[in-house]
């Protein structure tokens, strides 16, 4: 049978986690960029697995969270430097020599926890940081027909989300999703708008921080795909570039009338009101 899974670039997604649990698989989870080449963080298969978490640091290795919560780590296997680009090697290097990860993260008694990618945080018009990560995979989580989804709102008094469902679910008779899904068989976008309304607002209710819910949700039905640059060639939403294709739906989320190609229905989720 099957020994152990090994997985790494990013945390496990905890609906994966709990599948190969399910089935006695031990995870031996790592972390890394190819400038460390690649491993940092290694989890040890004979201790639980803790969902977030991508285990402690390699031997040689020395872990240390910045001021900004930046993860930077040290040790032989970190490269030297980048070819021939100075600039480069300024911005991937702290003074005192340690590399700047660029992702966000925390030191806990039993490893590492990766919060987000340092450039995908961003701050409301009052100040307050949102990690849309957060609210990102509790999404996917809640409802199997959203394939991708991207929060946004930097500068603006509160977030939104762009998602784009999984249309081949939709043309499916047989697939039937379960009742703690949220959603009930939805055969049309118009149908599933109404179902991802509580998976939505579950959702939310998931998000401690009441400014980093969702107010209001776009629905477009429009595929991401690596021609269009919206995907990476790992297939991971590339959402600075979703951001700025669908700039005209992020404008109309937030009470602007740009007319969009796209089929697209709006959800709201959070009266304003209701915050006061």
């Amino acid at each position: 049978g099957l020994r152990f899974v090994f997985t790494a670039a990013a945390a496990l997604p905890e609906k994966l986690s709990n599948e190969f649990e399910k089935r006695n698989i031990p995870v031996i989870e790592g972390w890394g960029l190819t400038e460390t080449s690649p491993c940092c963080t290694l989890t040890d298969p004979r201790l639980k697995r803790i969902s977030g978490l991508v285990g402690k640091p390699i031997p040689g290795i020395s872990i240390r969270i910045a001021d900004d919560d930046e993860i930077q780590v040290q040790g032989p296997n970190i490269m030297v430097s980048y070819f021939n680009n100075p600039e480069a090697n300024a911005q991937a290097f702290t003074d005192d020599g340690w590399y700047r990860t660029g992702d966000v993260g925390e030191i806990t008694p039993d490893g590492l926890r990766l919060i987000a990618r340092k450039d995908r945080i961003f701050k409301l018009s009052n100040g307050e940081k949102v990690i849309p990560t957060d609210l990102e995979k509790a999404i996917e989580r809640t409802c199997h027909y959203v394939q991708y989804v991207v929060v946004a709102g930097s500068g603006e008094e509160y977030p939104v989300a762009l998602i784009f469902p999984n249309t081949k679910l939709l043309e499916r008779p047989d697939y039937q999703a379960t009742p703690d899904e949220g959603c009930f068989c939805p055969r049309s976008l118009h149908e599933l708008t109404r179902c991802l309304h509580g998976c939505l607002l579950k959702a939310n209710d998931s998000i401690g921080q009441k400014f980093s819910k969702a107010r209001f949700a776009a629905l477009i039905r429009d595929e991401l795909s690596l021609e269009s640059n919206t995907l990476t060639p790992s297939m991971k939403v590339a959402p600075k570039n979703v951001l700025e294709r669908y700039k005209a739906h992020l404008k109309n989320l937030y009470g602007d009338h740009v007319p969009v190609s796209e089929e697209v229905f709006v959800i709201e989720l959070e009266n304003p009101k209701r915050q006061m």
